[in-house]
Order: structure tokens, then sequence, then C-alpha cells
């Protein structure tokens, strides 16, 4: 159960319900950087900039450009390549949910998917 502005109950589930202005995700769900923002982190380093200028050019957290900062770009990829097929085993589930609630924000589903597989180890 979740609590909108007014202190009102609501079901985190619930696609219908009103009045919610988000819920927030769990600090532990860090999604990998694209390919473009990786480069660029390498270009930056390269021209001598620090990591936290190089951060806030790119609008992203410190610790995403320190992860990649001394990254080879082999590696990258086959981090990248890792995470890929991640979440594919949970494609067929995640497709039912949209199905069921075209509007169901990514949270909920990312809820829904952590109660349905408590094994669900998300990086």
């Amino acid at each position: 159960m979740f609590f909108d502005a007014y202190g009102k109950g609501v079901d985190a589930y619930d696609c219908t319900a009103t009045g919610i202005d988000f819920i927030t995700k769990p600090k532990e769900e860090i999604k990998m950087i694209g390919i473009e923002q990786y480069r660029k982190i390498q270009e930056y380093k390269a021209l001598g900039l620090a990591q936290t200028k190089t951060a806030k050019a790119l609008g992203i957290t410190y610790s995403s450009v320190s992860k990649y900062w001394n990254m080879s770009e082999k590696d990258y990829v086959k981090k990248a390549e890792k995470e890929r097929y991640h979440m594919d085993n949970y494609r067929q589930y995640i497709l039912e949910q949209l199905k069921l609630c075209p509007q169901i924000r990514d949270t909920n589903v990312y809820l829904k998917l952590m109660e349905a597989f408590p094994d669900l180890q998300v990086k």
C-alpha cells in the first residue's frame, strides 16, 4: 500500500488510481547507460574533464560516470550484451501486464514483477 499526497492509501498496482504523481523506484534499480553516453564519458575523459563535471555535462550521476570511467569499450560491450537479455525471461509477463492496463507505470510493473518472481535479481 502506498499513500498519495493527501495521505489516502492507494494500491500501487491500481492502474486507475488518480491523484498520484509518482511512486519512486527502489534505489537498487540502476540501468546501464547507452553506448553513446559511454563514448561521451570517454571523450570527456580524454579532454581532461573531471568526473564530476562530466556527470553534470551529461546529466547523469557521478557514480555512473565513475563506473564507466576506466572501463574499456570491449568490457562495456561485453557487459551490455550480458544485461541485454536479462529481462527477456520476463517479457511475456510484462506484455500481459501492459495488455491488461496499457497506462500502467514502469514502477508498478517492476513491483508486480518482484511480487510474481521473488527470485528476480535486479542489477
